[in-house]
């Protein structure tokens, strides 16, 4: 496959992708931000401008500004993604930092990146963190788009550059090999217990259905 290429320059979004995470690109990036990363919170951005959050679900997604309370909802899908994006340009933006949330939150950040709006993805871990420290989340409560608005204001996390598509691709393929890696090792497990040759049969039989996989 290569090694991947490096990033492209002035792309203005936070995304570090690596090709050793089980889970590939949207695994590695949800570690962007993390307090551990120093340089991940110092940055240049304007404390004076408008920041924006965004909080991220499966089907739905929440835009909030720091200044507002007022929430707007967007359906999460390619038309409720550009039609967010236009909301946007059509408005002041310094910042937007949106929750990393198990990679559902991959199309909005890279059309941001595309559309050239600074958007950066954050560990949710450091949401809660931060949350907490400033009062304004228990135990049980959920981080909301508004939160992530004054995070944004507050911390204003360095932007970086997107990785590019041929990397985000590597990073996928890279992951999905491992999957089918462990689940080989999960069958093979499974056949040493195994105490009748019709399970020998139908572990062999997925067996080499996955070893077919790995090499092509």
């Amino acid at each position: 496959l290569g090694a991947p290429t490096p990033f492209e320059a002035g792309s203005p979004v936070a995304l570090v992708f690596n090709p050793n995470s089980r889970l590939g690109f949207k695994a590695r990036i949800c570690k962007e931000g993390s307090p551990t990363m120093n340089d991940s919170i110092t940055t240049d951005v304007p404390s004076n401008g408008l920041f924006w959050g965004v909080d991220v679900a499966a089907e739905k997604l929440d835009l909030a500004r720091h200044d507002q309370a007022e929430v707007v909802s967007f359906e999460n899908s390619a038309n409720g993604i550009a039609r967010l994006v236009e909301h946007i340009q059509q408005q002041s933006l310094t910042l937007l930092v949106v929750e990393a949330t198990g990679g559902y939150e991959v199309p909005l950040v890279v059309a941001l990146a595309e559309a050239e709006l600074p958007v950066v993805r954050i560990n949710p871990r450091q949401l809660r963190a931060f949350a907490t420290a400033v009062g304004q989340l228990a135990k049980t409560d959920t981080i909301d788009a508004r939160l992530i608005a004054r995070f944004a204001r507050d911390v204003r996390p360095a932007v970086r550059p997107l990785p590019t598509p041929a990397q985000r691709f590597f990073a996928d393929l890279a992951a999905r090999r491992r999957q089918l890696v462990a689940l080989r090792t999960a069958e093979r497990n499974r056949r040493k217990k195994a105490c009748h040759a019709e399970l020998f049969a139908t572990i062999d039989a997925v067996l080499a259905v996955i070893d077919e996989q790995i090499a092509g």
